[in-house]
């Protein structure tokens, strides 16, 4: 869910980019969403329902961590807000790495992305050019 407004799921089109976490963020963005997200009143690390923000990020952090939400609440139990969301923009950051250094590596080969591209262009349009011209016919807007 949205980390400004956890009553609603993470969108493109969201009111605040920053309730937002993306795939390409960087490491210092992500941590400062996830410092910035909002919380539920107290202190205590724990899910309940009418705790909707910081069940939210349990949720996140359990799902990374491949943890349960109860494992993750004990984890941190007595340890406050500002020490979770340390430790969960460290675990979201660790588990995007992998993708971060494949977006650096396709971003770094720019000339081969584009060939592949042109390529696939080529292709698609002789076979749409074929295609186009059998419905053509078919139809009779071409001679035969």
């Amino acid at each position: 869910m949205d980390l400004q407004d956890p009553h609603k799921k993470m969108s493109k089109s969201a009111a605040s980019p920053d309730g937002t976490i993306w795939l390409t963020d960087a490491p210092e963005a992500i941590q400062k969403k996830i410092r910035g997200a909002v919380t539920d009143s107290g202190s205590e690390v724990k899910a309940f329902g009418k705790k909707p923000a910081i069940t939210n990020l349990l949720t996140i952090y359990s799902i990374i961590s491949n943890q349960t939400v109860q494992e993750v609440e004990h984890e941190f139990a007595g340890a406050g807000y500002a020490r979770f969301k340390n430790a969960l923009a460290d675990v979201l950051i660790a588990y995007l790495q992998p993708i971060h250094n494949r977006f650096r590596e396709m971003a770094s080969a720019r000339d081969e992305i584009v060939c592949v591209l042109r390529t696939g262009a080529d292709k698609a349009r002789h076979t749409a050019a074929h295609t186009l011209n059998a419905v053509k016919q078919r139809v009779g807007v071409l001679p035969q």
